[in-house]
């Protein structure tokens, strides 16, 4: 008979998995979202999204405070021209979930 052999993570390991798989889930809800044709349906999946965003987030917080996750400070003109690029989007995106 084969013993079988533990896997431990560290502490670092375990928040980027955790990470890893609340983006997979946000993947999914989008996928759901997209397919969805029910305005209920879609403001649920919304909803669960947007819980599942807010998971994501605490965990980088957690993975950046610990110093597991640098992030590189952007300059002021790249923030406002990544604000610019995605407002574009906002429009056509309200326009689908109204119709």
């Amino acid at each position: 008979m084969r013993e079988k052999q533990m896997t431990t993570l560290n502490e670092r390991d375990a928040l980027s998995d955790l990470l890893s798989t609340e983006k997979k889930i946000m993947s999914l809800y989008s996928y759901a979202i997209g397919e969805g044709s029910g305005k209920e349906y879609r403001t649920k999946l919304f909803e669960g999204m947007e819980e599942v965003s807010a998971n994501a987030f605490e965990v980088f917080d957690e993975m950046q405070t610990r110093g597991y996750y640098p992030v590189e400070e952007a300059e002021e003109e790249e923030i406002r021209k990544k604000i610019e690029e995605m407002t574009k989007f906002q429009p056509k995106f309200e326009e689908k979930q109204t119709n």
